[in-house]
């Protein structure tokens, strides 16, 4: 897992394929109990998407990007005490198929949780735009306490550590969040914004006034 969000980047594990493990503590990742649907700790996409970077990085040594991302199961986690959980991450070759598994501890059998492809990034990163761009795009405000009432609305649940939303702009394809970290309004290119600092991750976002 990718040590930018706090998780172990875990141990590399002899094999014929890349093949990383590492284990769930909460000591290292109390924020992760902030992440609830219906009542249950569920590990976020997005931490997923920090562990295909991270092995992606590993295996082809250069900046990488993940594509084609499916969660075939949930994690749920019983918190604070997760027990044995084990996270395995593969790189397969030919063609850069990346599978998370998980399973309840040492010699048990592992179960896949996600798909993905990983390959070196393709390009450079699209310029920020500029704030009389984006607020022509995003110019419907949502409040960000409003925004995480229509979260708790579709049982999803987040604590102090994910709810650093204060604002949102909200327009024809695109989101663009301020948050509480760094006060500055970010575009981004749909209304899911990844979880990566300091947003954590962005859930579907409130209607605005102007569409209910």
């Amino acid at each position: 897992m990718a040590a930018q969000s706090g998780l172990p980047s875990g141990e590399r594990l002899p094999g014929p394929h890349p093949l990383w493990e590492s284990t769930v503590e909460p000591q290292v990742v109390p924020w992760l109990g902030d992440h609830r649907i219906e009542g249950a700790v569920v590990m976020p996409a997005a931490g997923y998407v920090e562990m295909a970077l991270t092995a992606g990085r590993r295996v082809l040594d250069a900046t990488a990007e993940v594509r084609h991302l499916e969660i075939t199961a949930p994690l749920s986690l019983s918190w604070p005490d997760p027990g044995d959980i084990r996270l395995q991450t593969t790189v397969l070759p030919g063609g850069g198929t990346l599978v998370i598994s998980t399973s309840q501890g040492g010699g048990q059998e592992c179960r896949p949780v996600v798909r993905a492809q990983v390959r070196a990034l393709l390009g450079r990163p699209a310029a920020p735009m500029a704030p009389e761009e984006t607020r022509a795009r995003c110019p419907h405000p949502i409040d960000g306490e409003e925004h995480y009432r229509a979260c708790r609305r579709s049982a999803l649940e987040y604590g102090p550590s994910f709810r650093l939303l204060r604002e949102l702009h909200t327009g024809d394809g695109g989101c663009s969040p301020r948050t509480a970290t760094t006060g500055r309004t970010r575009p981004t290119a749909c209304s899911r914004p990844s979880w990566t600092r300091p947003s954590r991750q962005a859930p579907p976002a409130a209607e605005p006034d102007h569409q209910r």
